[in-house]
């Protein structure tokens, strides 16, 4: 169904201020797509209907729902690779040798259903082989209650498990639960999921070693950038590392980060 003007621009300062999604002119196709299920689902006819209920209440469930149809975004296993291939030849062998008390602190922000922190627990669990004493703890966060549900599961399906993930992986942490895939508890168990705005207050206990903000600056705008970039920067180790999205950039920003040259989208902190 399309959205008018005032609809569109109704929903775009809806959206803004209350998660910090920054919705341009060329996505108003996806805002029509994403609330063609919030409409199906509450069996409304048009925009305005969902329009009255946020006026009336902006912490409805109509309000959450709009939220998180909008915030549900690609995931899947090692993707694009090379990001986790560097973590596991170079960054996790640095962290370790400078890991306090033997452990080392992961944050995987904007996580959805859980791919990404999965995959570097799976990664530091292999290199136990060489770090036994090592403990890894991760955190995954996101705004959207539902994704982090299915995170918290760590059921999958067929397609999900096919895509991204090595055979060797998968046999050796997952087991088939009917016709989906659940991952194993010693790898679950690992990861701590919890929801989070990044726009709203950063509850999560710091300091972090390395922290994965992939494609996700890019729905916001400037000032929001800094102030992510900022918070984030104040609950990490000095040394640590912060990766985003190969094609993201930061230079025009004002942030307290390093880039690594040679790796795209990495960056140290250094206090």
């Amino acid at each position: 169904m399309q959205i008018d003007d005032i609809e569109f621009h109704f929903f775009r300062n809806f959206l803004k201020e209350s998660s910090g999604y920054h919705l341009t002119d060329d996505k108003r196709y996806l805002l029509e797509s994403r609330l063609e299920d919030v409409l199906r689902s509450w069996k409304l006819n048009d925009h305005r209907a969902i329009i009255s209920s946020i006026r009336n209440d902006q912490s409805s469930k109509m309000a959450t729902d709009v939220i998180e149809a909008m915030t549900i975004n690609e995931t899947f296993f090692f993707r694009d690779q090379i990001p986790f291939d560097v973590f596991e030849n170079q960054l996790l062998d640095r962290l370790a040798e400078s890991a306090v008390a033997n452990r080392v602190r992961i944050w995987s922000a904007a996580c959805s259903t859980g791919q990404e922190p999965y995959s570097v627990a799976m990664i530091a669990t292999e290199k136990r082989s060489v770090y036994p004493k090592l403990l890894c703890d991760v955190v995954g966060t996101d705004i959207n209650s539902r994704v982090l549900s299915r995170a918290r599961q760590g059921l999958f399906s067929d397609i999900e498990v096919h895509r991204g993930l090595p055979d060797h992986y998968r046999n050796k942490y997952f087991t088939r639960d009917g016709s989906n895939w659940k991952i194993n508890d010693d790898i679950r168990t690992l990861v701590h999921f919890r929801q989070m705005n990044l726009k709203g207050d950063y509850d999560v206990e710091g300091p972090f070693d390395f922290v994965l903000l992939r494609n996700v600056l890019i729905y916001f705008d400037t000032a929001l950038k800094e102030s992510i970039l900022r918070r984030i920067a104040d609950r990490m180790r000095p040394g640590g590392y912060l990766l985003l999205g190969a094609a993201e950039g930061i230079y025009d920003l004002n942030h307290h980060f390093q880039r690594c040259p040679d790796i795209k989208g990495l960056y140290e902190y250094r206090g």
